[in-house]
């Protein structure tokens, strides 16, 4: 039986469900202090719930969530300073019950760390976009992963989690990769499978709107800083264009490494003016083309399978299982034509380990797509709500699979009867087959709602929301989901309208079985 090395996304909202009562609910035992931290936004003081305001006033991003062995935890993401303008990598320490303030080193009135010291200076030349974090054992630095503002390049910036110190910053330009094509590199998602490896995925861009996948590999020799692997694609670097149609914008948004050591990416690439399709590229560890996945190492879905001529489908989340199979995520958006209304579905597919879908009638139920409907599939591929009514924007954005089999889903819940951009995190449970599990949920009812729970930093928009906060929050996105025998956290960020800050967010939901674990070796962003 294979073991998977790792899945990354961005990512920032974490929800934790607690031990006694049913899976997908609340656990009140996490958080049992949150007074005088982030007051504006938790001024109910509930049980379980905490948003700290890492960003200062700014923005802050939390795209991992790292539990050591005692049961404390950190949670890290890229903090941008509104004030000074100062972007840095921001670190909250939290114990074992989920109470902020655990790492002493952290002394400002938030609990929280910064690499933004004299190596990244006042001047915002650095955009942190992504981090790569691995604990080995309870130690291990964390590495986040970002692009140039000032230069074509892209850089990595580190804190020891030890003494939360900030090491040595490393700077890459398009000339370390012996790529004379791009005009500027955007990194968005990064995974660490081993101390001093880390690949990152992102988009390259050729000009205009035109834009390539890439894949970077980085090592970190004895007694030096990070260089790019020169053994891997071009000088470190390979660049995928699928080039096909339209702008040509091909974005790629999330990395996945097998336990041969090839690496999966998965995005959005344009495939005419208006309609676009999820990519994907499977690479050998020398960072070459796996011509035995898809079409020469290349394989494009639409969500849809062209069910509509005008449509798109977005690439956002990747999972790997054991038995070779390939989980992806994203969203499923189809454009008004005639009676049709305009929609956004959630949508998870399931591939075969070379990809192409598993035969037919498979996975998931096989119920026609019609307006709002809160479930559909054609039995390779589901779409769905995490509301059961009026709502007309969905999408996912992690994936993590439990030893068990189960598909935990995290990602963005809209209700259409709000108009004023009101967002939720929705979270979802699917057994292994696709169906619904009807075991996760808190609604009395049968159905696929049984299987979804919505969270919201907003109070009191429906009768299915947990409130995290007052009502300056309302713009809520869950970007990462990560399963332990403690709990289901699922974490992303909390928007304040009043303010439009951006602040770290925190929760658990119960998890009753050790079997509910991650099925990872390695567990980075987003696993």
């Amino acid at each position: 039986m294979k073991k998977i090395i790792g899945v990354t996304t961005a990512c920032v909202l974490v929800v934790r469900l607690a031990a006694a009562a049913q899976d997908g609910s609340l656990d009140t035992t996490y958080v049992t202090d949150n007074s005088g931290y982030g007051a504006a936004y938790d001024s109910q003081g509930l049980a379980g719930i905490y948003v700290p305001q890492a960003s200062k006033d700014g923005i802050a991003n939390a795209n991992a969530f790292l539990e050591k062995s005692d049961g404390s935890a950190l949670l890290v993401g890229p903090v941008v300073d509104a004030v000074n303008h100062v972007t840095g990598l921001g670190v909250l320490g939290l114990d074992k019950y989920g109470n902020p303030g655990y790492q002493p080193q952290c002394t400002d009135a938030f609990h929280t760390c910064y690499a933004d010291g004299a190596a990244l200076g006042a001047n915002p030349a650095y955009s942190f976009t992504t981090v790569a974090a691995r604990l080995n054992g309870d130690s291990g630095d964390i590495v986040a992963v970002g692009s140039l503002l000032s230069a074509i390049g892209l850089f990595v910036a580190s804190i020891s989690n030890a003494d939360g110190v900030s090491n040595p910053l490393a700077v890459f330009g398009k000339s370390d990769f012996s790529d004379a094509v791009s005009v500027n590199y955007t990194a968005t998602s990064a995974i660490q499978p081993a101390p001093n490896t880390i690949f990152i995925a992102g988009s390259a861009q050729i000009s205009g709107s035109d834009t390539d996948f890439f894949v970077a590999k980085l090592i970190r020799p004895p007694q030096q800083n990070w260089t790019p692997d020169t053994t891997f694609g071009n000088h470190g670097m390979k660049r995928i264009a699928f080039n096909l149609g339209g702008d040509k914008h091909d974005v790629a948004n999330a990395l996945a490494i097998d336990a041969d050591g090839n690496i999966l990416v998965i995005g959005t690439v344009a495939t005419s003016t208006d309609n676009t399709q999820v990519g994907l590229v499977r690479l050998k560890p020398d960072g070459s083309f796996d011509q035995s996945f898809g079409f020469f190492g290349l394989e494009v879905f639409d969500f849809f399978d062209g069910a509509y001529a005008a449509a798109r489908s977005f690439g956002n989340a990747v999972a790997l299982r054991d038995d070779g199979s390939v989980i992806i995520g994203g969203a499923a958006f189809r454009f008004a034509q005639g009676a049709v209304t305009a929609e956004q579905f959630a949508a998870v597919t399931r591939l075969g380990h070379n990809g192409g879908t598993i035969g037919s009638s498979t996975f998931g139920p096989n119920t026609p797509v019609t307006d709002n409907a809160q479930l559909a599939g054609d039995g390779a591929t589901i779409l769905f709500h995490y509301f059961e009514d009026s709502e007309q924007v969905s999408d996912v954005r992690a994936i993590t699979i439990q030893r068990n089999g189960r598909i935990l889903l995290a990602g963005t819940a809209v209700r259409a009867a709000f108009t004023s951009g009101f967002t939720y995190f929705g979270i979802s449970r699917l057994e292994k087959n696709g169906n619904p599990d009807t075991t996760f949920s808190h609604l009395p009812n049968s159905g696929f709602k049984d299987s979804t729970r919505t969270y919201s930093f907003q109070n009191g928009l429906d009768s299915y929301t947990i409130p995290f906060g007052t009502t300056q929050s309302n713009q809520d996105y869950a970007s990462g989901i990560r399963s332990t025998p403690e709990g289901i956290y699922v974490y992303g960020t909390s928007t304040a309208v009043t303010t439009n800050n951006q602040d770290f967010g925190y929760i658990r939901l119960v998890n009753h079985d050790a079997i509910f674990a991650d099925n990872f070796g390695v567990l980075p962003p987003g696993s």
